[in-house]
């Protein structure tokens, strides 16, 4: 009787699961949609047009739909910050990994040339996520962990290039190189820098590339 009941609460449970599973796939794929929405909206839109009421319409979607998933605009947001910031580190690190990086210069190049390509690709969407209005506590800390991930991408391949260097002054010289493109990109796609407006990404990219590369070589032979 107990080895009966068992296997009737199992096949239960199995027939629960099955249920389930369809409705899950349909919330995943809903969310999906939402967010491509949302992108959408903000990339076409930027800030001032973005709304919940216009994610709902881009989605063909009822706007409670969205408020099932998501708690409100800061939310949605946050959502996509976090699917950007990862879409930026991964961009990165392929581009790095289809790159031969021989030396330091390589190296450097092909850093600075992956995050122009990383921000550039949809530089009207970036944007809108580093825009002063969107920006909020929860999108900073997606922002500094991306960056923090990006930062650790960037200390394992020039490691090997700067081993001359003790310990101490080694990760003060990554964090620096790493600022120098980092920063310059964050500050370029802001668009909040009229000196810099002007300048192509991919001028940008080797630009900084090469300040960063300078650096890290007058470091260098301080210690020949």
């Amino acid at each position: 009787m107990l080895r009966m009941s068992i296997a009737q609460s199992s096949r239960t449970a199995d027939r629960k699961v099955d249920r389930l599973a369809p409705q899950q796939e349909r919330s995943r794929q809903a969310r999906e949609r939402i967010i491509a929405a949302a992108e959408r909206v903000l990339r076409d839109r930027g800030v001032d047009g973005f709304s919940m009421a216009e994610v709902a319409a881009a989605a063909k979607m009822p706007v409670g739909n969205i408020y099932r998933r998501f708690d409100g605009k800061d939310d949605l947001l946050q959502a996509m910050k976090e699917i950007v910031s990862d879409r930026i580190r991964n961009t990165i690190a392929d581009c790095l990994v289809q790159t031969g990086q021989r030396s330091l210069r390589d190296f450097i190049s092909a850093f600075a040339r992956s995050v122009e390509i990383a921000f550039s690709r949809d530089e009207y969407l970036n944007r809108a996520l580093y825009h002063p209005t969107v920006v909020n506590a929860n999108l900073a800390k997606s922002g500094l962990v991306a960056r923090a991930s990006i930062f650790d991408i960037f200390s394992t391949g020039l490691e090997p290039h700067i081993s001359a260097i003790d310990d101490q002054n080694k990760v003060l010289v990554t964090k620096v190189a790493f600022s120098i493109i980092m920063n310059s990109a964050a500050l370029k796609v802001r668009d909040n820098d009229s000196i810099s407006a002007d300048i192509s990404w991919p001028q940008f990219a080797a630009e900084f590339g090469d300040s960063a590369f300078f650096y890290v070589t007058s470091k260098l032979k301080l210690v020949e």
